[in-house]
Order: C-alpha cells, then sequence, then structure tokens
C-alpha cells in the first residue's frame, strides 16, 4: 500500500510527499498539518499497511491510512513513556514499533497494535548519545545510529542488552549518522 510510491517527509513544511517511481513527479501525499504533524521526520510503512511518522515537534507518532494519506490517530501519544523528540522508528520482528527518543538518548517500546507504552527497550546510559535511525538488521538485532558520537552501536535484539559498535566512531569519515 504506502510503497507505491517513494514517500518523503518534508520536515519544515509539515507534510509528506509521495514521488512516482515512473515519472519521478511529486504529489501531495499528507497535507501540510494533517492530524497536527508538525516536523515529521522517519516514516515507515507498518506490518498492518499504514504509515507511521515521528512527529518531532510534537513529540508523537501519527497514523495514515497507507493508500491514501488520510490522518487516522495519534499512534503514540506525546510524551508516552517520556517520549522526547522521536526521529527514528522500527517494527522488530515480534511486531513491537521501536522509537528512538532522541533528546533522553533512549529507544522505547510500544505495542505495534495499540501504541501502548510497554518499556524502554535501550535505556539512558547504554551507549546512546542523540539516537536517530534504527533497524532491525536480518540477524535480528537492533542497530542504531548515534548522532553526537558518530557511530552505529548494536543491541541485541531480544532483550535491548548492549552487543558494543557496529561501526566504530568516525570509521570511514562517519560524522553525524541519522539512519
Amino acid at each position: 500500500l504506502c510503497t507505491a510510491g517513494l514517500l518523503v517527509s518534508s520536515h519544515y513544511n509539515d507534510r509528506i510527499l509521495r514521488y512516482s517511481f515512473r515519472s519521478r513527479l511529486p504529489s501531495i501525499f499528507v497535507p501540510t498539518g494533517s492530524g497536527g504533524l508538525d516536523a515529521p521526520s522517519k516514516l515507515i510503512c507498518g506490518p498492518d499497511g499504514r504509515l507511521y511518522v515521528t512527529d518531532q515537534a510534537s513529540h508523537r507518532v501519527i497514523r495514515y491510512d497507507g493508500l491514501t494519506g488520510a490522518f487516522e490517530d495519534v499512534f503514540v501519544t506525546a510524551g508516552s513513556g517520556g517520549l522526547q523528540t522521536p526521529v527514528g522508528l522500527d517494527f522488530g520482528p515480534g511486531g513491537n514499533l521501536y522509537v528512538a527518543s532522541h533528546a533522553t538518548n533512549e529507544i522505547l517500546r510500544y505495542d505495534g497494535i495499540t501504541g501502548a507504552y510497554i518499556d524502554e527497550f535501550v535505556p539512558y546510559g547504554s551507549g546512546l548519545d542523540g539516537p536517530t535511525g534504527l533497524v532491525f538488521g536480518p540477524d535480528d538485532d537492533l542497530y542504531v545510529c548515534s548522532l553526537n558520537s558518530d557511530k552505529v552501536l548494536r543491541f541485541d535484539g531480544a532483550t535491548g542488552a548492549p552487543l558494543g559498535d557496529f561501526v566504530a566512531a568516525g570509521s570511514g569519515g562517519l560524522d553525524a549518522p541519522r539512519g
């Protein structure tokens, strides 16, 4: 559904654009401010075919129809579980939603169906310094970009336990990784 074109967040004008794979022409998929959208960052097509968007300025995750771009609901409410400045998200192997809380240096876990807060999957003090992009790898471990320390960290995908640096600080000239 939401992968029928290239969807791109337009951070400063608060909308989501869809670019055609054939013509490369843009169209507005989520209009400016739809559902209160303010500073969209990461977006992902969920396993249910809906579009999930981190709303940085409002500290929440918003859900849109994956076919039409129509606002559906606020999936993760403002500040739920201490969420501040969400910038990255991914669905894990078990179907839960994991969100990078940039301002608190944590990865928070939410129920993938209801959006209810579960826990701090990667708590403060686990080595993150400005987490941004995150993704579960083919090994089911979690890989997280650490913006301020210029590296990518790896965490056990089942427990959240730190497994060390996957990409060492500055390796290959890495600077302020985001995704």
